[in-house]
């Protein structure tokens, strides 16, 4: 054979041997997602999908190129659904290293409550009634009860929202006042203040409002005036449901 061509097959044979070492080298790091939250989560790398879904206490891994990366732990594909972020992890050659995700969503004052309790023994007909109370994407919260519906603003533990109210429509609610007193009121509105506050568990929202006194005269009745107590009624909820989070297929 000649010098030539045993020099060319020595270099085939190098060549043969160095190729795969090449793939073992990225194949034998790898970044694992320890799920420790109560979402579904994919894994993001660098901005590309790892590996996932991963349900709440599982893992997933995925092989990845030694060096820095940028990790990031996602409710959907979507970047927006990101809750960790790390945005750099160095990654041996060789090496295994697990990513842990520990995160609890805020509590917020969202979701759908019930009516355990009230001060008033006037209110207890509200007693299981239900509020559900969503957030708008302009920052608003939307609460929708038994009573009407309105716009609140606030933040994520606490709304308070200021209306005007018929005074006709609350002699008529209360329930206590002669009937012929209604029309005497007719086009009065009363201002009224409502707030909404989440305890620290987030498990039982106070509503705290205003309430309106009205005066009259009796034998005929004769509309006298109106006066407000701020905060004087008291309505206590209780959690039934909240945000409720599903994995991206």
């Amino acid at each position: 054979m000649k010098m030539s061509s045993k020099i060319l097959m020595i270099v085939l044979l190098l060549l043969s041997f160095s190729l795969p070492l090449t793939d073992r080298a990225y194949a034998m790091a790898q970044i694992s997602l320890q799920n420790n939250s109560k979402f579904w989560l994919y894994l993001y790398i660098d901005g590309n999908f790892g590996c996932g879904p991963v349900m709440p206490s599982g893992f997933c891994t995925s092989s990845v190129k030694e060096g820095s990366h940028r990790l990031e732990a996602r409710k959907g594909g979507d970047p927006s659904t990101t809750i960790m972020y790390e945005p750099s992890v160095n990654i041996g050659d060789g090496t295994s290293p697990t990513w842990t995700v520990n995160y609890e969503e805020p509590a917020t004052v969202e979701g759908v409550w019930e009516v355990i309790s009230v001060n008033l023994d006037t209110n207890r007909a509200l007693i299981g009634s239900r509020l559900t109370i969503l957030k708008k994407e302009d920052g608003y919260y939307e609460a929708r009860t038994t009573d009407g519906s309105g716009m609140n603003s606030g933040n994520a533990t606490r709304i308070t929202r200021t209306y005007q109210k018929k005074l006709s429509e609350i002699i008529a609610e209360d329930g206590t006042f002669p009937p012929s007193l209604v029309p005497l009121v007719a086009g009065i509105k009363v201002p009224l203040n409502v707030s909404f506050t989440l305890s620290d568990d987030g498990n039982v929202l106070q509503q705290v409002r205003d309430r309106v006194g009205v005066y009259y005269r009796a034998n005929p009745v004769i509309y006298d005036h109106y006066e407000t107590f701020p905060g004087h009624v008291k309505i206590t909820y209780k959690r039934i449901s909240g945000p409720v989070f599903k994995p991206t297929q």
